[in-house]
């Protein structure tokens, strides 16, 4: 996360998935980063509850397993994924690319 603050975006880290939708349903953000694997729900569920809730903001799954990533991205409403490990230049370019498409 310090290397997005090094490239001058804000960051709020979420404990957990209710804390993530909770920050997605109060605030207006660039773009959210959710981890598919996270306690409780899951970032998939975490982005569909935010798109039923009207939230047009970007969401980038992060994910460990490519495989089934662009079918659960659909099925969330998600813009996109990027698949563990990735370098942080392709996840900024990432964020640049979806926050420009929407």
């Amino acid at each position: 996360m310090e290397g997005l603050r090094d490239a001058g975006h804000t960051v709020e880290v979420a404990s957990d998935d209710d804390a993530a939708l909770a920050f997605g349903l109060s605030r207006d953000y660039d773009v959210i980063l959710l981890a598919l694997v996270v306690p409780k729900r899951g970032g998939i569920e975490v982005a569909a509850e935010l798109r039923r809730a009207g939230r047009s903001t970007p969401i980038l799954l992060l994910t460990p397993d490519e495989h089934e990533a662009e079918r659960l991205v659909r099925e969330a409403g998600a813009d996109g994924y990027l698949a563990k490990p990735f370098r942080f230049e392709v996840l900024v370019e990432r964020m640049r690319a979806v926050t420009r498409s929407g």
